[in-house]
């Protein structure tokens, strides 16, 4: 009877290593939102990010109409674009809240944009 206890003790830890291995799991996947990824495309001079081409295409839309809008005073300079997956978000500080409902409209009107973020705040 004594060869079974050392197998209950090993599978009992073998059972605890997997468990522990279990619990180190890395975290599932999520798009960066500050920095960067290797290979990822911005405009020259500027906080653009784009990791696909199809992203980069969306970026400059949008960019086009904040430059063309007339409600936007600035041109949407102060405000970064971040497009992954056709996921955009706005982020950044304008004068006023109209412009920044005009900037997120302005987003939202552009083919490919799946979804925007509007995180665009107005300055005190």
């Amino acid at each position: 009877m004594r060869p079974k206890l050392p197998m209950k003790l090993a599978v009992l830890a073998l059972s605890f290593g997997w468990l522990a291995c279990a619990a180190q799991a890395p975290p599932p996947y999520a798009p960066p939102a500050r920095v960067a990824p290797p290979g990822s495309s911005a405009a020259p001079g500027s906080n653009d990010l784009a990791v696909t081409e199809s992203d980069r295409r969306i970026n400059e839309a949008i960019r086009t109409s904040f430059e063309t809008s007339p409600e936007i005073d600035s041109g949407g300079r102060g405000v970064r674009i971040s497009t992954y997956d056709g996921n955009v978000t706005l982020r950044g500080v304008v004068r006023t809240a109209r412009e920044r409902d005009a900037i997120g409209a302005a987003a939202e009107g552009v083919s490919g944009a799946k979804h925007v973020d509007n995180l665009v705040s107005v300055a005190p």
